[in-house]
């Protein structure tokens, strides 16, 4: 599998506000990319998957780490395209 991982911090900003933005942009892309996403708010973190594709996402503190893993069946655009998005929205988190 390829894989592919993102990191950001967001200063002044509790572990909880993090979350709860990941969690509705995660929401988003699992509804637009027809993903399955099981957010665990509890533990601050959240699955999405989908026959080909698994991501993990979680909250320590003031960092968010993003993993996604593709099967080498997902053609490379569409990684790239999902990577770009992924990317974009991040970076709008708060802004």
């Amino acid at each position: 599998m390829a894989g592919y991982r993102t990191e950001r911090t967001f200063a002044g900003k509790t572990s909880q506000e993090i979350f709860e933005a990941t969690r509705k942009t995660i929401d988003d892309l699992a509804h637009r990319y027809s993903l399955k996403h099981e957010p665990e708010a509890a533990r601050l973190r959240g699955k999405v998957s989908r026959m080909g594709t698994e991501g993990i996402y979680q909250v320590v503190g003031e960092k968010l780490t993003l993993d996604l893993a593709f099967s080498f069946v997902i053609p490379g655009a569409v990684r790239r395209r999902v990577e770009t998005e992924v990317n974009e929205r991040l970076d709008a988190l708060f802004s």
